[in-house]
């Protein structure tokens, strides 16, 4: 799971979320067996319920879904 440094300057925990609850979509074959994806949306420090959006690219296998590499853009 990526983690993210909350945006609000006076609470600036660290915490982790999972990309589920982020929009998918596909950037179509990265590889013989792998697919590039885009993750956009909005998360929400647990702690003070600042959000902010975020946007990762991931690849992953085609067969188990296993994320091979995530990039914050």
């Amino acid at each position: 799971m990526p983690s993210i440094e909350c945006s609000n300057e006076e609470c600036g925990i660290e915490f982790e979320f999972d990309l589920a609850q982020l929009h998918k979509e596909s950037n179509g074959p990265s590889g013989n067996h792998t697919t590039s994806y885009t993750y956009t949306g909005e998360v929400k420090c647990p702690e003070c319920e600042c959000g902010q959006e975020v946007e990762y690219i991931t690849d992953e296998l085609n067969d188990t879904g296993e994320i091979l590499t995530i990039e914050r853009v």
